[in-house]
Parts: structure tokens; sequence; C-alpha cells
């Protein structure tokens, strides 16, 4: 399996665990706020090899399969961490969409 495809597996399972948890712990109208304050404690959990995988899996999806429903990845150097937390912080509406739609 290649390695942005256990990026992409990881990273699902982070967005799923993200929704059930929102779910379980708040009511709809504040869901989009708690989950802003809790995905840096779900990237916390995750190893640096889980992160990395995750990490050159959004660059493959921005890189090579361009889709004007999916937003950028934009990763200018420097701490995968940070830009990986950055971006769903940015695109986590989306992301809970996907789940609860």
């Amino acid at each position: 399996m290649s390695r942005w495809r256990k990026g992409q597996d990881i990273y699902e399972k982070l967005v799923s665990n993200l929704g059930e948890y929102i779910s379980n712990q708040t009511t709809e109208n504040r869901a989009l706020a708690f989950a802003k304050t809790a995905i840096p404690d779900f990237i916390d959990g995750l190893t640096v090899k889980d992160l990395t995988l995750i990490h050159e899996y959004l660059m493959y999806m921005t890189e090579m399969r361009p889709d004007p429903r999916v937003p950028t990845y934009v990763y200018s150097g420097g701490d995968r961490i940070v830009s990986v937390t950055r971006y769903l912080l940015k695109n986590i509406e989306l992301e809970l969409s996907k789940i609860f739609v």
C-alpha cells in the first residue's frame, strides 16, 4: 500500500473519530466551535509517523489529483504538524459535513 493511501486511512479515521467525539459531547449549534478546540488534542494524540503520512496524503490530493471541490493543502515548508493542524482547523466544517450529511 502506498504511503499516501496509509495517510488517507489515518486521516479519515481521525476525522471520523473527531466527528463522533463532537456528536457525543455537544449540541449541533456549538459543534463547529467545539471541533476547532478539539482538533489540537486529536492531533496531539497521533504519532509523528502518522502525521507524516497524513501530510503526504494531503500533498498527494493537492498536487496529483486537483479537484476544485477539495480545498487546497498549502505547505510552504517547515513543521508538518502545524501545517496539518492548520488545514484541519480551516476545513473542519467541510470534513464534518461529509460525515453528517
